[in-house]
């Protein structure tokens, strides 16, 4: 609506990107509403905590479904369209800067944003190799005020959180309050996104705000 206020067209569609024909029915639906596509903004992400040793395999799973496979999901829907296309494009992959450094705790996050981050730069290199008039950036912001911190509301029923004593420790409710004030207390939202867009349009592949 707040899009439609502004005089242009607009829709939103409610969809599982973690898969493969769910983002296709996101493809679909771009396709009927504007027949093409000039700017795709691969953003979902979710976190889970949990060390080497005590983390449920459906987290692991959950995690890089959504902070991985849903790019390239998308991707494989939107590229060919974009290339067709033939004009100028813009491909933003919201990764994090947890996908350019390392840190001694939630290794499926850390290591499910590297692998989007090396994702990224091998779809550039790739685009630039054969002259593509398709750009591709990545977005890493450090701590940005969102509502990551409330990753588990959007768990899908596969890997809905169960009676295994993981869920229910005293460690996994202090890693959701350091999640919430991190990100509470982290750079506003409407500043990111003005820095990211001057920023587009000017060939930046890695954008940074730390």
């Amino acid at each position: 609506e707040e899009i439609r206020a502004l005089g242009v067209q607009g829709y939103s569609i409610q969809a599982d990107v973690s898969l493969k024909e769910e983002c296709k029915k996101i493809y679909d639906k771009t396709v009927e509403v504007f027949g093409r596509c000039d700017i795709l903004v691969n953003n979902a992400g979710v976190s889970a905590s949990g060390d080497f040793t005590n983390i449920p395999e459906q987290d692991i799973r959950w995690v890089y479904e959504v902070n991985v496979f849903s790019h390239w999901f998308m991707l494989g829907y939107f590229l060919p369209m974009m290339e067709a296309q033939d004009e100028h494009a813009q491909i933003i992959n919201v990764c994090s800067i947890a996908g350019l450094i390392t840190s001694p705790a939630s290794p499926t996050y850390f290591s499910s944003k590297h692998a989007a981050v090396a994702l990224s730069e091998v779809l550039y290199k790739e685009l630039k190799a054969k002259g593509s008039k398709i750009d591709v950036s990545i977005f890493a912001p450090g701590f940005v005020q969102t509502e990551m911190y409330l990753t588990d509301r959007h768990r899908p029923e596969r890997y809905a959180i169960t009676d295994d004593p993981y869920y229910h420790d005293e460690d996994y409710q202090k890693q959701l309050a350091i999640s919430k004030y991190v990100t509470t207390t982290g750079t506003p939202l409407d500043e990111v996104m003005e820095y990211v867009f001057k920023l587009l349009g000017t060939e930046c592949f890695y954008i940074l705000t730390h």
